[in-house]
């Protein structure tokens, strides 16, 4: 939502980057963003689209910006046996893809995170059911999940694609403005999400996650998650 400007810059490099491996899809969610963003993947993207290289998702539901409803969204519509979240402003390096495939097929265990990119096994997502939506704002819900699937599942963590992702730097503000107007504090959201991990009583989200209407690559028939 509201990152075109970015996906500009990002989108076309990391594909770049990915040329020299094959079986990867990226899906790219349009959160509800009002910035063009249907126009520029229409004039820039459709090559991609039509290779299945892109898979380009819409949903027109949400008002303001939910960090824990749109991974969980993404998440469930990607496809591959493992899955990457990846930032809007987030480059990714051209070992990346080679390197996750090699590391995670010999230890299936393995979570692994870098800021807010996180990269596990798609079996191990649906079952710890995605990230906890209860969380608002920014901060905390990455490391929510991350910490779960390692406490709930045994799953073992660390940074392993650390240096092949590198992110553009922009100002704190451009990163809230589009949640909720009453959860664009940092400070306090990321205290009322810090309470939300202390006072965990289980470890798998019990809740929905990821619901809602998309439609896929411009059609007009809707998909229900």
């Amino acid at each position: 939502m509201g990152r075109l400007h970015h996906l500009k810059e990002t989108l076309p490099k990391n594909i770049e980057e990915s040329s020299n491996y094959n079986n990867v899809e990226f899906i790219v969610l349009n959160y509800n963003s009002a910035d063009k963003l249907d126009e520029w993947m229409r004039d820039n993207m459709m090559d991609h689209i039509k290779t299945g290289k892109i898979v380009y998702y819409k949903t027109i539901e949400p008002k303001y910006f939910c960090m824990s409803h749109s991974k969980n969204m993404v998440n469930r519509l990607g496809t591959g046996d493992l899955l990457f979240t990846l930032d809007a402003d987030t480059f990714i390096s051209k070992d990346i893809c080679h390197y996750c495939d090699k590391v995670f097929s010999e230890n299936k265990l393995l979570i692994g995170k870098n800021s807010g990119n996180i990269c596990l096994r798609s079996y191990f997502f649906h079952k710890v059911r995605g990230y906890d939506e209860e969380m608002v704002g920014w901060g905390k819900e990455d490391k929510d999940f991350y910490y779960r699937c390692i406490k709930c599942l045994g799953m073992r963590g660390g940074e392993f694609f650390a240096n092949m992702t590198e992110e553009i730097k922009h100002p704190q503000l451009e990163s809230r403005c589009y949640f909720d107007p009453k959860f664009r504090n940092m400070k306090r959201t990321r205290n009322y999400n810090g309470n939300i991990m202390r006072k965990r009583t289980r470890d798998i989200n019990k809740k929905s996650y990821g619901q809602g209407v998309v439609y896929k690559n411009f059609s007009n028939i809707s998909i229900v998650l």
